[in-house]
């Protein structure tokens, strides 16, 4: 690790932050950190989606009747709906001029030849493993905090489970109390008030979870140890979910939570992440062209939200003060 300067990549070879190039040897250097993503491995993923499909739903009223006499009287039947899913065609796209980074460190890593030099993509596995984190991180973000409304551009594409969940009526609310802050001392509490409003049809099903923020997991982890209640087994699995105390449901860290003060209970099976394949979220197109001495990446794939039986689910929204 003898690399002497700690450098933020912006990757289109942004080298305006670095000093003239003098004598460091060292290939040493530092990808910067990038969130990890779980969503993606918690519900239900729907592949296949080229533009919209349709989530087949059925049901049946099975009404009760006496059966005390005999005869045959129909009454209700198997009812048959569906919900849409959307997918929107989403992309990366970079392109790099090997020569500006000619009088910087990065040079050390060009390839020998004039041609050569242009042609050879630096870093190329590391590059390769951080757009995968890359696309991932997008992917968590947008699928929680998506909006069409959006001014941020990572956003604007779909909207995401916040905005579905929180204008969806039918949606569970669990702050019954007016509660408007998350803190140390009610973090756990809110938790456990989430659990509590589940269905009990859902609980038994044993595919629902409970998921928010990490300042959510670190404050009610904050209450839980403040209360002195330190016998309770939470079973926490390295820093990413733990059992909620006296409930039969984990609370699991998802990053596109983070910062958002918004608690909710996901039946994984009925919340569904679309995509057309979901392999073509590692498929990285690298080239060099010819035609303009760059050499550019691509990225391409589809991704869109929905969930369906809107009253299975559990909402905690925090009332305005």
């Amino acid at each position: 690790m003898k690399l002497k300067k700690f450098v933020e990549h912006k990757f289109d070879w942004d080298v305006t932050g670095l000093e003239a190039y003098v004598d460091e040897q060292s290939e040493d250097f530092y990808p910067e950190l990038v969130k990890r993503s779980p969503s993606m491995g918690l519900m239900t993923v729907m592949e296949n989606v080229k533009n919209k499909e349709e989530i087949k739903l059925i049901a049946t009223d099975a009404n009760l009747q006496s059966a005390a006499d005999c005869g045959f009287n129909a009454s209700g039947g198997i009812i048959l709906t569906d919900k849409q899913i959307e997918t929107k065609r989403i992309k990366i796209e970079e392109s790099y001029c090997n020569e500006d980074l000619v009088g910087t460190w990065g040079q050390i890593v060009l390839a020998a030849g004039a041609h050569a030099q242009d042609e050879e993509m630096p870093f190329a596995d590391v590059l390769m493993a951080l757009y995968l984190k890359k696309v991932a991180a997008r992917n968590e973000t947008i699928i929680w905090q998506g909006d069409t409304d959006s001014m941020n551009t990572n956003l604007l594409y779909f909207n995401g489970f916040i905005k579905l969940l929180d204008a969806d009526g039918s949606v569970l609310e669990a702050n019954e109390s007016g509660t408007t802050s998350i803190t140390d001392s009610n973090a756990m509490t809110i938790l456990r008030t989430v659990a509590d409003k589940i269905p009990t049809a859902v609980l038994d099903e044993g595919n629902v979870i409970v998921v928010g923020g990490r300042e959510t997991y670190t404050k009610a982890l904050n209450q839980l140890y403040s209360e002195n209640k330190f016998h309770y087994n939470i079973d926490e699995d390295e820093g990413r979910s733990f059992m909620i105390p006296g409930k039969r449901v984990r609370f699991y860290h998802v990053e596109g939570l983070d910062g958002k003060d918004k608690v909710y209970a996901i039946p994984t099976n009925l919340a569904f992440i679309g995509t057309d394949r979901e392999s073509d979220m590692n498929d990285i197109r690298m080239w060099y062209s010819n035609d303009d001495d760059l050499i550019k990446v691509s990225i391409k794939w589809r991704l869109g939200v929905q969930y369906v039986y809107s009253e299975y689910f559990v909402k905690f929204t925090l009332a305005t003060s």
